[in-house]
């Protein structure tokens, strides 16, 4: 796809059926049951009740039943005895017919009777949608208890179902960025995600990179949404409307602070029709709004002059009731700010306050509102440090820059360390890095504040290569002074180095001293500038993946991404993070996404270092799931941009796979020998093992040997299970290979664990062991469930012969190992069938087989 933005003419969408295929099945089951009289769908307001329940009256209808469809609201209650069809003389007829009750629960007295009495005659199917936000007449209790009723219930969309919804709405992927906004703004409800998508695309704000979609605005209520939120909130009545716009502009209240904002006996009420949500915490009990959404829409609704108004007596109310928690000071400084009243000593305060709870914005937002005449040097390292953690590095390095300039020593390292950074990740040379930090030494009279330079220094060393110098160096920094900042620097570098030197176990307890010292460190305002809290987390994501603990590692990216942006490097890397993660898995699909995800974070933040080696991973990625032009561009763009160091070798990855899969195998275990000597000569073990057991997959078995003494440096059984790979495939160990298969498969590891069996089951195909080769086949096949989509890899036979193989010989090949005819396969390759049967010939004469199965044998492509 290519990019920019979304064309007007793809609007409206057909809004695709997401999930609901077990609801589906359900409803045929009951209708096809005479003893089942009925089917009620529940489901909050727009969870999508009534395009499920149209969806399966068309089901009914190709079934041939007779349908009604009839629909109920507050102002028309009910449809009368001439609505229905009348009585027919079976008592459940084979073909029943199926009527519609959209809003049961808005049915009157007359026609819940009436349902009742066909329902006991069993001649029609009740197919009916209720609200569970409303009311629900006794009628509909009824039915919720009755044996032969079937109820579906529509839960909320999870953060999964919002993905493959907005996928379905807008034919690709969206980044993670735009996923956790719409995720939280949604709330998993379908119809507010169909507009908040819709808002995206009238006001220009969501744009394509050629990978994904990416809202690049604010989001924009469309009138529709608008209007269905303010009838929600007009419903609460005017003796709320005091209470709602407080909560509007306060965000999160105690109830004793909203008593004068309203009459709160109306808090249950509220509650129960979803507008407010209360919460305990010990003995006091706080509120807030159910949904992000309807503060924007009261906020538009207060006047300047109310809204100051209530901001200042809010504030007021949180002081006389004690103010003295955290969440209460930094509320009230923020109300007063907005109604432009706060005192600079308590703006200061609440910074600091917001800076130990890790909100940046707040930070920068309680700065701005301070007077230039109190700002103070102090003040000015809080602002950029906070815009260092925002990922405005840009803007925190000409603050402290203008700092150093002015003479405040304080400033001088802070300063330095963030010019570091910058140069780094916009791709400077290493040598200008450190060279920057040797002239900056001598200035520093501080021990602690050398120690803080030099491990920067050794950070940038590990980062571009180096991890065995780094290491070596932040060893020799232990014992010197430091600061609560220089052991976290130190502890984070080391446990990089750790990771890279495959000692992932190591890595993982050092992040837990990590966070050990963070807390510490926050409580005395002294923790690091450089690293945010959540990086523990992405920490964690790269040693699980190395141990081999793959479900875990996701379910750990899974939730750090779920917890919202925190700082663009952060999130950068969790991206990468996650789609190596993917990649290592097998899970080709979701590797494309993350892969792609981390280089759009680090394009829009100028983070060029990480590009290389992201670019790989989507070429990889594409490559294997049969995207080759898409695959080439991106290893094109890998080779673009200057090497990282960490992950040595990997930067290959691309181009490696991308000539394996056209069929260009000698020049693809070429280009990975490369990439392993780049590995090796950098310290880096965990990309030299994946590296070479890509090499073992790809036929070079000469490579079991220095992997096997590779993983026995590396902690975690995914190094293991890769070495016994290796050792069964040179020695054509089928049983071993089957073992080594299953061990990868209970990692997670399926595409080599796909392989290994494949392996297995040619070789056992060889030995005449029809029934081990079978069941080779059939764990292969198990495990190919898991690549979504994948394409197979060339088999062993063909990795042995295929130098002899053109490029159209491979792609014929494999086409009629997987069962295609002569015929399909010059469709798809567009040449003649003649041409295509010639080209079979001569692979026969090559590979040794004389028919389509024993190719199939020999290529390893399991045939149903």
């Amino acid at each position: 796809m290519t990019t920019g933005r979304l064309p007007q003419s793809a609007l409206p969408w057909a809004r695709p059926l997401i999930g609901r295929s077990a609801q589906i099945r359900a409803f045929e089951s009951a209708l096809a049951d005479g003893r089942v009289r009925g089917a009620v769908i529940h489901g909050a307001s727009g969870s999508g009740t009534s395009r499920l329940a149209d969806h399966l009256v068309r089901l009914a209808e190709e079934r041939r039943h007779p349908t009604l469809r009839l629909t109920l609201s507050p102002t028309v209650p009910r449809f009368g005895r001439d609505a229905l069809p009348p009585a027919r003389g079976e008592a459940v007829p084979r073909l029943r017919t199926v009527v519609l009750v959209d809003e049961l629960q808005y049915v009157d007295t007359a026609d819940a009777a009436l349902l009742s009495s066909r329902l006991a005659r069993g001649d029609l199917f009740l197919l009916a949608t209720v609200r569970e936000d409303e009311v629900r007449p006794s009628f509909v209790v009824d039915l919720a208890r009755r044996d032969d009723i079937a109820h579906v219930h529509l839960a909320p969309l999870d953060t999964d179902g919002t993905a493959v919804l907005l996928r379905g709405l807008l034919g690709s992927d969206v980044d993670s960025g735009t996923l956790r906004m719409l995720d939280r703004l949604a709330l998993g409800n379908v119809r507010t995600l169909t507009e908040l998508v819709e808002g995206l695309h009238q006001a220009g704000h969501l744009h394509h990179d050629g990978h994904l979609w990416r809202a690049t605005g604010p989001v924009v209520l469309t009138p529709r949404l608008a209007v269905l939120i303010e009838d929600r909130l007009d419903q609460a009545g005017p003796r709320a409307r005091g209470i709602l716009e407080t909560l509007a502009l306060a965000g999160t209240v105690g109830v004793a602070d909203l008593t004068e904002s309203g009459d709160t006996s109306a808090l249950p009420a509220l509650e129960e029709r979803g507008l407010v949500e209360t919460r305990l915490s010990g003995r006091r009990a706080t509120v807030r709004l159910a949904h992000p959404l309807f503060s924007e829409v009261l906020l538009r609704r207060i006047p300047a002059l109310r809204r100051r108004d209530l901001l200042r007596r809010q504030a007021a109310r949180i002081q006389r009731h004690g103010g003295r928690r955290t969440d209460d000071l930094l509320t009230s400084v923020r109300l007063r700010a907005a109604a432009g009243h706060a005192e600079p000593a308590l703006l200061v305060e609440a910074a600091h306050a917001a800076r130990r709870r890790n909100d940046h914005t707040a930070v920068l937002s309680l700065l701005d509102a301070l007077p230039a005449r109190h700002g103070t040097p102090a003040t000015e390292l809080l602002r950029a440090e906070a815009l260092y953690h925002r990922g405005d590095w840009q803007a925190a390095d000409a603050r402290l820059r203008a700092l150093a300039r002015s003479g405040d020593r304080g400033a001088v390292v802070s300063a330095v360390v963030v010019a570091m950074a910058n140069l780094f990740w916009s791709g400077a040379p290493t040598s200008e890095i450190l060279r920057l930090a040797r002239q900056t030494r001598p200035l520093i009279a501080s021990e602690e504040e050398r120690r803080s330079l030099d491990e920067t220094a050794a950070g940038v060393l590990l980062l571009s290569g180096h991890p065995g110098l780094a290491l070596a160096r932040l060893e020799s920094l232990a014992g010197l002074p430091g600061s609560s900042h220089s052991r976290l620097v130190a502890n984070s570098m080391r446990i990089l180095g750790m990771i890279a030197d495959g000692r992932a176990e190591d890595a993982l307890e050092g992040t837990q001293t990590m966070r050990q010292e963070l807390v510490r460190g926050t409580a005395r305002g002294t923790a690091s500038p450089i690293f945010h809290p959540s990086v523990f987390g992405v920490l964690d994501v790269a040693a699980l993946t190395e141990l081999g603990r793959l479900e875990e590692a996701e379910a750990g990216a899974r939730e750090q991404a779920a917890t919202g942006a925190s700082n663009p490097l952060r999130d950068t890397w969790l991206a990468f993070r996650r789609g190596r993660c993917a990649w290592v898995s097998g899970r080709a699909a979701d590797a494309r996404l993350h892969y792609a995800d981390a280089i759009a974070l680090s394009e829009k933040a100028g983070y060029t270092r990480v590009l290389r080696v992201a670019y790989s991973g989507l070429a990889a990625s594409l490559a294997v799931l049969g995207e080759h032009t898409a695959a080439a561009r991106a290893a094109a763009a890998s080779a673009t941009h200057p090497r990282m160091g960490l992950l040595a070798g990997e930067d290959l990855l691309g181009a490696a796979w991308l000539h394996a899969v056209e069929g260009r195998l000698a020049d693809a275990r070429a280009v990975l020998e490369t990439a392993c000597r780049d590995a090796r000569a950098a310290g880096q073990k965990t990309s030299h093992m994946l590296l070479l057991t890509d090499l073992v997959r790809l036929g070079a078995h000469h490579h079991a040997a220095p992997l096997r003494e590779l993983a026995q440096q590396c902690q975690g059984p995914l190094a293991q299970a890769r070495a016994a790979y290796a050792r069964a495939a040179a020695d054509r160990d089928p049983h071993a290979l089957v073992e080594a298969a299953r061990a990868l498969a209970g990692l997670g590891a399926h595409a080599v664990a796909a392989d290994a069996s494949s392996h297995a089951a040619q070789l056992f195909h060889q030995a005449h062991q029809p029934h081990r080769a079978r069941r080779a086949d059939l764990l292969t096949v198990q495990e190919q469930q898991h690549l979504q989509g994948a394409r197979p890899l060339p088999r062993p036979a063909l990795l042995a012969h295929g130098e002899h193989l053109t490029p159209r010989e491979h792609e014929v090949a494999q086409r009629a190992a997987g069962r295609l005819t002569s015929k399909e396969i010059a469709a798809e390759l567009v040449v003649s069938v003649r041409t295509v049967d010639n080209t079979l010939q001569r692979i026969y004469r090559k590979l040794g087989v004389t028919n389509r199965r024993e190719l199939a044998h020999v290529l390893q492509v399991p045939r149903p």
